[in-house]
């Protein structure tokens, strides 16, 4: 899923559709966009979203909004989280080869994910969610420092959302699946 905006240039819509993805409108409740995430889901085919529905542009992460959890609620599926860091500018990556890192957590199983649409809804999944991409990512907080479980506004409505993208920062950070596959070899 990307927003529609991007599908909007010729050669940027031509790589997007390319590799797949197709628009969604950011704006409303995107219900051709909902339904498309939903046949991709069911043919057994990964589906990326960015929770947060925009970039920061701060570096911190920002609250997620509903579409995670509605799509995984919906789907009854698990979630794959994972961080993106070094894509603050577009303009810097366009002039010099920034280091894009992407790490990987723990698969988010449904089961774990249907306790928390019992106990919050969508809402309280994607809150979830976020906070996994947040702790592959160093633990960031939200823009106001907030802890970003506490970070979402329920009045937004449902959008994309996967992965974190936001640039690297303070806290415990876990191991890369590079780092960790370094480790095994240097200890055995």
């Amino acid at each position: 899923m990307a927003k529609a905006e991007l599908f909007g240039s010729g050669f940027g819509g031509f790589c997007l559709r390319k590799v797949g993805a197709f628009p969604v409108n950011r704006g409303s409740v995107d219900r051709g966009a909902l339904r498309m995430a939903q046949s991709v889901v069911a043919a057994g085919k990964a589906l990326v979203m960015f929770p947060e529905g925009t970039r920061s542009k701060d570096g911190r992460i920002l609250p997620p909004r509903g579409g995670i959890g509605l799509l995984a609620g919906r789907c009854r599926v698990a979630v794959q989280p994972f961080h993106i860091s070094g894509t603050g500018s577009v303009m810097r990556a366009m002039l010099r080869r920034p280091r894009i890192e992407i790490r990987f957590g723990p698969p988010m199983p449904y089961g774990r994910l249907e306790e928390l649409l019992r106990e919050g809804g969508y809402v309280r999944m994607a809150r979830e969610v976020m906070r996994e991409i947040a702790l592959l990512g160093g633990g960031h907080n939200g823009p106001s420092g907030e802890e970003i479980s506490d970070a979402t506004d329920s009045r937004r409505e449902p959008s994309a959302g996967a992965s974190g993208d936001a640039e690297t920062g303070g806290g415990p950070e876990r191991p890369t699946r590079t780092e960790r596959g370094r480790k095994r070899n240097d200890e055995g």
